[in-house]
């Protein structure tokens, strides 16, 4: 489990640290806070191959041409960025990312050096190349494992482009033996629901919702229900690690937010360290009501701000989240 990130000059964060990170994380700020980049700053931090995590980063700002630019502070191609996780093992990782504009000869580069300590001794270096849509390509490279994040997983509820097929996440959870529990999730918000399949369409695999007189593509079923089962099943289906959500809110009724909160619960109860970003106040609230009064200790709040680009972050610890609860009102409102 991460405890301590550190930063410099990554995105719009020119400088700043938050920690420590406790089994259930939430982030809340005004918009343009880092929230944002403290998710990439993980990703990348903590993932098995670095490169690929850093590949995903880029991916999810597939509305800006040349994505790569902007990894650094004001898209300064002389200044690397850095991003240092400590865990609470005593295992730590220092990643160095260094943007290399694009010439006749090449497109974009960016240097990926890491030095890790711990478990595993590493100390090594490694390009990844991007094209003007941000695709990129890293070769082939090995795996550096953090000891105790066997893999890290942003978990973006959208059905933007890039994302991993619904019906993929769909049998990682029933290889997993939780299919049953993501479905009752989605049972508590989609009346007269039986089941969720995978059906074909012209040899497609489509996860489907399941009723008693027919079914519905899980695509067709509105941007709520959507996220919904998305996130439901992508939780279900993680092992161990680290599952990152950005405004896993979004679209929803309370109703379903409420599910929402009883499937990040469930990930962390069986040792899954969650770490999100919300601006729902009832997200919160769903998530104090429904958390035993021991698991408060495991939970943790931070306040966030930039300010010239520095970021500060007020921790609330989870007992003290309920009565800073006006406080964290007005980061919301």
């Amino acid at each position: 489990m991460i405890r301590q990130l550190n930063i410099t000059a990554l995105r719009g964060i020119e400088f700043g640290d938050i920690g420590p990170f406790a089994a259930l994380t939430v982030i809340v700020g005004p918009n343009g806070a880092g929230k944002s980049t403290l998710l990439d700053a993980i990703l990348i931090g903590t993932s098995p191959v670095p490169w690929e995590g850093l590949g995903r980063s880029i991916l999810r700002r597939q509305f800006v041409a040349r994505a790569a630019r902007w990894l650094v502070w004001r898209a300064d191609d002389q200044r690397p960025a850095t991003i240092e996780v400590t865990c609470d093992n005593g295992d730590s990782r220092k990643t160095t990312l260094q943007f290399i504009p694009r010439t006749e000869q090449t497109e974009d580069r960016v240097q990926v050096s890491m030095s890790q300590k711990g478990s595993v001794v590493a100390d090594i270096s490694h390009e990844i190349r991007f094209t003007d849509r941000n695709e990129y390509d890293y070769g082939r490279i090995g795996r550096y494992e953090l000891r105790g994040v066997p893999e890290v997983r942003f978990v973006d509820v959208s059905a933007r482009s890039g994302q991993a097929p619904l019906h993929a996440i769909y049998s990682d959870a029933v290889e997993t033996g939780r299919r049953r529990q993501a479905r009752d999730i989605v049972t508590n918000v989609v009346e007269d629901l039986e089941d969720i399949e995978i059906l074909s369409e012209q040899d497609v695999p489509v996860v489907h919702l399941v009723f008693a007189d027919g079914s519905v593509p899980v695509a067709l079923a509105g941007d709520g229900i959507h996220s919904l089962v998305r996130l439901s099943l992508e939780l279900a289906a993680r092992r161990g690690g680290i599952a990152l959500l950005e405004e896993p809110e979004a679209h929803q009724h309370p109703r379903a937010i409420r599910q929402t909160t009883q499937a990040i619960l469930e990930a962390v109860r069986r040792g899954i360290q969650v770490v999100l970003t919300t601006h729902s106040l009832e997200l919160i609230d769903g998530l104090i009501e429904q958390a035993k009064p021991a698991e408060y200790s495991s939970m943790a709040l931070f306040r966030v701000q930039l300010r010239k680009g520095k970021l500060l972050a007020v921790d609330v610890p989870g007992k003290e989240i309920v009565d800073a609860r006006e406080k964290i009102n007005d980061d919301l409102r």
